[in-house]
This record gives structure tokens, C-alpha cells and sequence, in this order.
């Protein structure tokens, strides 16, 4: 019998990030294409270099690759013997960005790309200006959610105060977790009942070092090791608020869980998050740590505009962010990477 064709999917190592969910839907795309394909993910941590990623594809009947990331993996794509596609992420087009080795790796990458994905047109528009990336083949793919059963308080094993906000993000400078920590213990000061759990794996263990003595001290913050779907989701829903502090974002899959699920989002006012939350529509966004503590108090406070503010989050995360609408984009830009050129 024939062996099956393959598409590769390179992501991240972490099962926990919003990249390697991303890219797990994908797979499940591309598997339905047609019963002669498989798919399979690989982290490009595994890889030491285009040549040793060509020795893999050769040997196991790959025909194409898709990268998330246009650095981390676009490292690995340039000059390789095969179509390929890039999924833009949030650091390729802002930290990266400033880094002139890294632009450069990019561009080389993107520029043979049989297409580049992008999950907001902002994204896609700084491509185009600061790399100067003249590709026709932009697809913009706004970042499916998908929810599972919550579990049960129980089954959680939750012991939260009366005003938890919850923070999802892997332990990373970019994530800037502590950015909120002296001004919640100055509320804390004031309301013992104020939280802020900071839910995720460690990522950068230099920069958990630097924070750990700061959340040891906290009495309003604390880290909390990632968790599977279901428990984080009945900690949103116990929770105020699910927060976000980042410096950069390409579309953060957290945010947008917890609208669906109606509960209230507090994100820091970037151009990623602003993609997604519409101020005082949708959620709320803040630019400095006192702005988040009068955003806070007001969803506390105003049962009427929250009751609003996310029913109108479900709505367009329900209109904008379907699985049914990625994974017809999904499926048309891999079946253009396997086209005959």
C-alpha cells in the first residue's frame, strides 16, 4: 500500500499556549481534507536547521509544511524544497520586529511563502509596511474558540475569594504578569475579599525568578500552574474578571474564551487586544494599573453594564471567531499550498 502524504504543522513545544491549540484545529482541518493526507504536529524546537528538516520531510513523504510563526519556524522554511505557508504570530509582528536579525530571517521566510495567514488585517498591514513583504497571498483567519463542559466547583477544587480576577499566560517577559501586583495589594490594603490568580506555565525561567519574590510577597496575587480547559473555564466562570497585562498579542485565545463563556474581560489596552475588545462594548480596556482597578470596581459594581457588556462578547465571538469559518479558511490555503505552481 501507499504510504499517505503529509502536511507538518510547527508550533511550540507547550501543549498550553494558544499556538499549539491553534495548532491542533488546524490538523483536524487539514485531516478532512481527504483521506490520502495526514497531519501531523511537530514543535521547531526539534529541528536544528533547514537541512534537518528536509532530511524529516524526505523521509516521511511530507508535501508540505505549515509554520506558526514567521521567526521561530521561518527559520527553518527558508530554502527548503517544499511549499509552505506561515501563520503570522503575535511577536513575529511586534517584538521581532525590533530586532534586525529577526527581520531579516522573517522576510526571507515570508516572502516565498505559497501564503501568509494573519489573524487580524492589523497584522497582515504591518507585514506589508515594515517588511515591505509584497506577497498577493494574504489570508486573514480570526482565531477560532472552542468551549468544553466546565467542571464542577468540586471537581475543580477552587477556593477563591469573593472578587477573583483571573489572568491566563505562560510565565514570559512579553506576558508582563506582574504588572499589576502594587496596585492590586494597594486595593487589597483596602478589600481583603480582591484576588488576581495568574494561571500558567513557566516559560522563561529567568524571568519567573525575577517575579517569584514579588508574588511570594503579594497578598492579592498569586501564581497558579496551567490546568486543563474545563478546570480554567469554571475558574472563569467564579471569577469577576479574566484579565490580560501583555505588552503584545497577536489575538489572545483567552480573552475571547472568556467572552464566550459571558464572562467579563479586562485587557490592557494594546493594539491586539483592541482588535478584539471593543471598549465598554465588549469588555474593557485599561493603559495603566490604576486605570484596570477603576475597571474592576466597575464591573463589580455595575451588574446592569456587565449583563450587557457580555452578552454582546458572546455575540461576536460567536459571529467572528467560528470553528465552521477557520476551517474554510484553513482548508483553502492548504489546498493552494499543494497546488501545482
Amino acid at each position: 500500500m501507499e504510504a499517505k502524504c503529509a502536511v507538518v504543522i510547527l508550533t511550540t513545544s507547550s501543549q498550553f499556549t494558544g499556538n499549539a491549540c491553534l495548532a491542533r484545529r488546524i490538523q483536524s482541518y487539514v485531516t478532512s481534507i481527504t483521506p490520502s493526507i495526514s497531519c501531523c504536529v511537530l514543535s521547531h524546537e526539534v529541528f536544528s536547521s533547514s537541512k534537518h528538516l528536509q532530511e524529516y520531510c524526505n523521509d516521511h513523504n511530507v508535501i508540505g509544511i505549515i509554520g506558526i510563526h514567521a521567526y521561530r519556524s521561518g527559520r527553518l522554511l527558508i530554502g527548503l524544497q517544499l511549499p509552505y505557508v506561515i501563520v503570522l504570530g503575535g511577536t513575529d509582528v511586534t517584538t521581532f520586529m525590533e530586532d534586525q536579525t529577526a527581520k531579516r530571517i522573517m522576510y526571507k521566510a515570508l516572502c516565498n511563502a505559497r501564503d501568509i495567514v494573519c489573524f487580524a488585517p492589523w497584522m497582515r498591514d504591518v507585514v506589508r509596511i515594515q517588511l515591505e513583504v509584497a506577497s498577493n497571498y494574504f489570508s486573514i483567519a480570526p482565531q477560532a474558540i472552542t468551549l468544553v463542559p466546565p467542571a464542577s466547583n468540586d471537581e475543580a477544587n477552587l477556593h477563591l475569594r469573593e472578587k477573583t480576577f483571573v489572568l491566563v499566560a505562560g510565565l514570559r517577559p512579553v506576558k508582563d504578569v506582574d504588572y499589576l501586583v502594587e496596585a492590586m495589594d494597594a486595593w487589597y490594603a483596602e478589600d481583603r475579599s480582591v484576588q488576581l490568580l495568574v494561571v500558567g506555565e513557566q516559560r522563561d525561567e529567568a524571568y519567573v525568578s525575577r517575579i517569584k519574590g514579588q508574588f511570594d510577597a503579594s497578598s492579592a496575587c498569586s501564581l497558579v500552574a496551567a490546568m486543563s480547559q474545563s478546570k480554567l473555564f469554571c475558574l472563569f466562570q467564579c471569577s469577576r474578571a479574566c484579565v490580560n497585562t501583555s505588552l503584545s498579542e497577536g489575538m489572545c485565545g483567552a480573552l475571547l474564551e472568556a467572552m464566550a463563556l459571558k464572562v467579563p474581560v479586562i485587557a490592557r489596552n494594546i493594539v491586539g487586544n483592541a482588535a478584539i475588545v471593543n471598549h465598554e462594548q465588549t469588555g474593557l480596556l485599561f493603559s495603566t494599573p490604576s486605570e484596570f482597578i477603576t475597571c474592576a470596581k466597575r464591573v463589580i459594581q455595575d451588574e446592569y453594564f456587565v449583563k450587557g457588556m457580555t452578552t454582546a462578547a458572546a455575540e461576536y465571538v460567536s459571529r467572528v471567531h467560528s470553528v465552521q469559518s477557520e476551517c474554510k479558511i484553513y482548508q483553502q490555503v492548504v489546498s493552494h499550498m499543494l497546488r501545482p505552481l
